[in-house]
């Protein structure tokens, strides 16, 4: 049986890949890396195949920030793809290098490459190190690094250790993220995959969603660190019977421009006593002033409150989906 391929945003050295490594290390597969989110997540789904001669079987994309919140290029893919379910979580810290080809003064540094993410989350250490340096986005923070360790300019990047020493870059600042920096990854596969084939990368229970409603499947989980910081997902074998489940939905309705609707779906929650853990809004593409909701709720799409406050919803919204029910990460220790 052919092994299983998964993907995640590269180039290597990457958060993305150190994710993958974790979300899939008990998979006997190969990690790809892809050039972009939207990419990424196309390559699972049966009707787009990347360049190489394989289609991807899974993805790992980042998908909220505790600095920055959530990734929109994420989100607004998965909701084109009915095909692909989220399978599993990981809460991975984040510690953000200031680097360079070699030593610089950071008064010399003209131009300073990284994601936009990566940008973003080091904006304070910008504002107040670099005030005149340029500021050039990329796709990744390993290209950025990558992009300076080629060129012989006074140009300084923001990524990963892992990418510094993929490069031969050197360190010139040590984290700089602000605060507690924390990326929430998923692993998405296609809707309905085969029990067989999750049985032989397990193992841990969750649910997969297909077509026809909620069936039980089973997912990989890991534990790994980065910068010295555990990254955290649940295990099928953790201490307790009662793993906490999340379930990720997405739902939007004709009705939203009347008072009073966007509550009279979320009391189908607090109706059930259903907890919320998130909630945001995306604008409907095309439809200036209309949106659609993202909601991660406590406990399965199996459990009986869950299904029946989303059943509730059904009533209130005129699309409603289910993205995926997965173990709860564990909560990671925070950077010093």
């Amino acid at each position: 049986m052919t092994a299983p391929v998964v993907g995640f945003l590269g180039p290597n050295g990457t958060f993305s890949e150190a994710a993958a490594q974790r979300l899939a290390s008990s998979w006997a597969g190969e990690l790809v890396p892809v050039a972009s989110i939207i990419n990424l997540i196309q390559s699972v789904t049966d009707d787009f195949v990347l360049k190489e001669p394989f289609q991807l079987d899974a993805a790992v994309v980042p998908i909220e920030n505790s600095t920055e919140g959530s990734v929109g290029a994420t989100l607004d893919t998965l909701v084109d793809h009915e095909d692909l379910v989220i399978t599993a979580e990981l809460d991975l810290p984040i510690e953000q290098l200031l680097v360079a080809r070699a030593g610089l003064d950071l008064a010399s540094i003209e131009q300073v490459y990284s994601h936009p993410q990566g940008i973003a989350q080091t904006r304070r250490f910008l504002a107040e190190h670099l005030p005149n340096a340029g500021i050039v986005p990329t796709s990744s923070t390993s290209k950025s690094v990558q992009i300076v360790t080629e060129s012989t300019e006074p140009w300084a990047a923001i990524g990963s250790r892992r990418a510094a020493e993929l490069y031969g870059a050197t360190i010139l600042r040590d984290d700089i993220s602000e605060q507690v920096n924390v990326t929430r990854f998923v692993l998405v596969e296609r809707r309905g995959a085969p029990v067989d084939r999750s049985a032989r990368i397990g193992l841990v229970e969750t649910v997969a969603v297909t077509d026809g409603g909620v069936v039980e499947a089973t997912d990989p989980v890991a534990e790994g660190a980065v910068g010295g910081e555990p990254a955290r997902q649940r295990r099928a074998d953790d201490a307790g019977s009662d793993r906490p489940m999340k379930t990720s939905v997405v739902f939007q309705g004709q009705g939203d421009g009347s008072p009073g609707w966007l509550v009279r779906c979320l009391s189908e929650f607090a109706f059930r006593r259903v907890n919320l853990s998130k909630i945001e809004s995306r604008p409907l593409r095309g439809h200036l002033g209309h949106y659609r909701f993202f909601i991660d709720m406590e406990g399965s799409a199996t459990d009986p409150d869950p299904a029946d406050a989303i059943e509730g919803l059904r009533h209130h919204a005129t699309d409603v989906r289910i993205l995926g029910s997965y173990p709860v990460a564990g909560q990671p220790v925070a950077h010093s």
